[in-house]
């Protein structure tokens, strides 16, 4: 999904030239763009290249599966997503004093938010897990550590987070106010350990990257050319402006509300995880002000993603919000009603996003000539919820079932006369699941199918036993040796 063809190809390319099977270009033609990386630059083929030179070593004991090194390489943003899961369960954890709410957060937030349908695309995996990293270092619990390791840890989680997508440029505010945090923490803690040269390095290594992230792009272009291109999106009416930021929001067709409840209850819980811990209420509204109005801007930041694609680097830090609200205090009715809501509904919608290929209603929307990017925003006759659970429906309906589609609207009280009548489209090209183990037994080879459905039942049976190591008296009287840091100072170093 996405641009994981061109980073999957990109990677092996570094590859080739690290082996030297094939030699690497000039300097010049790397810094021209001239289509020898990704389109969003350097970062995600590096990501990729460990999984691309294990798999080109594994290849040869797989003869009957040509493509078994793409495939080891299409598993970074699962394994990315797993460890942004256990990070945040790691935070959520100390934050709340309680395991067994930290493990609630972590796969609420990795099965009922945009996480688990954007595991099989890269790119947001990646630019999430180095943000949340570099929040958790700068942030998270003094056992943290203030050594070198840990610094230059920081400056490399920073550096992706701005560098592994061409817009990582719009958490530039949140970085920066993670690197005054790290400096502080670092005067109070170690006043002779030299923390400002620490926060110059980390600020050199980040704005390093943001630059070489834009000269290495595919495609690269004069800033002259790229803000005349902008300029042709632009939108400065403020009333669209305020319209483009609440459908981010709460659009039924793209809002975080529908698509991430769970992230959505945090923002909520904002002004409660500002008197708990106004850090990390701050870290989260940069975030996710910046990235809300920076995509605002464009007039209709809408295509055929699924739900607000690019408020994915939100989620993990909104989460961590809820976190800092909760605290360690009992939940009461109201809270906890929400709490199951938003764990249920998104879980719903995460399973069908999940399910079939983001971009089927898009195609279907080509087909029938209504492609519009305004039909993408808002029209709730392409609601991309509404279509997955069509194409579910149309899935599990006995054979000879119909999959002819006519996406009708509602006519002011009568259709105009010489209106040529709606297009249908077959949607029998869609119905196909997107997961393996749920398509055709064509689709994957015996040997596949048996891993995947032998991972699939390992992964529940780990979960099961995290729910009960959760209960167990050994890590509660560890929980009750180690409370919960003081916010007193963490306020203090907001104030």
């Amino acid at each position: 999904m996405g641009y994981s063809q061109e980073e999957v190809a990109a990677a092996f390319r570094l590859l080739s030239w690290a082996t030297g099977a094939v030699d690497a270009p000039p300097a010049a033609a790397l810094l021209s763009g001239q289509g020898v990386l990704s389109r969003h630059g350097l970062v995600e083929p590096l990501v990729k290249l460990p999984f691309a030179a294990a798999g080109r070593a594994l290849a040869p004991f797989f003869p009957g599966s040509p493509r078994f090194a793409e495939r080891v390489v299409t598993l970074v943003p699962v394994v990315e997503t797993a460890l942004l899961a256990s990070l945040l369960f790691l935070w959520a954890t100390q934050l709340t004093a309680s395991p067994r709410r930290g493990l609630v957060l972590a796969l609420g937030g990795a099965f009922g938010t945009l996480l688990w349908p954007y595991a099989y695309c890269g790119l947001e995996p990646t630019q999430a897990l180095a943000l949340l990293a570099a929040g958790y270092l700068a942030l998270g619990s003094e056992a943290s550590g203030h050594g070198g390791g840990r610094a230059i840890a920081f400056a490399a989680a920073a550096a992706v987070a701005v560098a592994a997508k061409s817009t990582g440029a719009l958490l530039l505010p949140a970085v920066a106010f993670l690197i005054f945090a790290d400096y502080r923490r670092r005067s109070a803690a170690r006043p002779g350990g030299r923390p400002l040269a620490v926060a110059l390095a980390t600020t050199a290594v980040v704005l390093a990257a943001v630059a070489a992230s834009r000269g290495l792009r595919n495609g690269f272009q004069p800033a002259w050319i790229e803000a005349d291109t902008l300029r042709q999106f632009l939108e400065l009416n403020p009333v669209r402006l305020a319209a483009s930021a609440s459908m981010l929001l709460f659009s039924g067709n793209k809002g975080l509300l529908f698509y991430s409840p769970l992230a959505f209850l945090g923002m909520v819980a904002l002004p409660s995880a500002w008197r708990s811990c106004r850090t990390i209420a701050i870290f989260a509204l940069l975030v996710l002000g910046a990235v809300v109005a920076g995509f605002s801007v464009v007039g209709i930041p809408a295509e055929e993603t699924w739900g607000p694609r690019y408020l994915y680097c939100a989620v993990a830090p909104l989460l961590v919000c809820l976190a800092a609200a909760w605290g360690s205090r009992p939940l009461d009715a109201p809270r906890r009603l929400a709490l199951a809501l938003a764990l249920v509904i998104g879980f719903g919608v995460s399973a069908l996003g999940s399910l079939f290929y983001y971009g089927r209603t898009l195609q279907a929307a080509q087909q029938t000539g209504q492609a519009t990017l305004e039909a993408l925003w808002g029209d709730p006759v392409w609601n991309p919820i509404v279509m997955h659970l069509r194409l579910a429906r149309l899935r599990l309906a006995p054979r000879g079932t119909s999959t002819v589609w006519t996406p009708q609207h509602h006519w002011w009280f009568e259709r105009p006369a010489g209106m040529p009548p709606d297009k249908s489209v077959d949607l029998a090209f869609a119905r196909e699941p997107q997961p393996l183990l749920l398509g055709r037994a064509t689709r994957v080879r015996p040997w596949a199918r048996g891993a995947l459905l032998g991972s699939l039942l390992a992964g529940l049976g780990l979960l099961i036993f995290a729910a009960r190591a959760t209960r167990s008296e050994t890590w509660c009287s560890q929980r009750d040796s180690n409370p919960r840091p003081s916010d007193s100072k963490s306020d203090a170093l907001s104030s």
